[in-house]
């Protein structure tokens, strides 16, 4: 039941920590979880998606890896073919944030480091990148 709720997830969100090093991303889906999140600390409690991270598996749901650990709220995420990139759009004030509010913009993360790098910064919403 869990690796069905987990791979219903990961096809729902298509969306990745600097650990990750020798995947195969070609052959991985990529989503949000807050599998590692404090689910008993009340700040997870009143902002769940600061703890949302971005995640990788293989397409038998096995060999999940954390891709992301930081307070960006990352959405929408999609791996560069090459696979040494995700293209999302991230929040960075990740509290109360809905889908539509101004702040999101469009960034690159490095799957190698997880370094976060917006390639717009303005009071639109730039959403949906893929």
């Amino acid at each position: 039941m869990k690796f069905h709720r987990l791979l219903l997830l990961a096809l729902l969100l298509v969306i990745a920590n600097p650990t990750v090093s020798s995947i195969d991303t070609a052959q991985r889906i990529i989503f949000r979880s807050a599998m590692d999140a404090p689910i008993d600390d009340p700040d997870f409690q009143q902002n769940p998606q600061r703890y949302f991270e971005l995640y990788t598996m293989n397409s038998e749901g096995a060999d999940i890896q954390r891709v992301t650990k930081n307070m960006i709220y990352e959405n929408q995420p999609d791996i560069s073919p090459d696979g040494k990139t995700i293209v999302c759009s991230i929040h960075l004030n990740a509290s109360h944030v809905q889908g539509t509010d101004p702040g999101w913009e469009i960034a690159l993360i490095n799957m190698q480091t997880g370094e976060v790098t917006p390639l717009t910064h303005n009071e639109y919403l730039d959403y949906g990148a893929h």
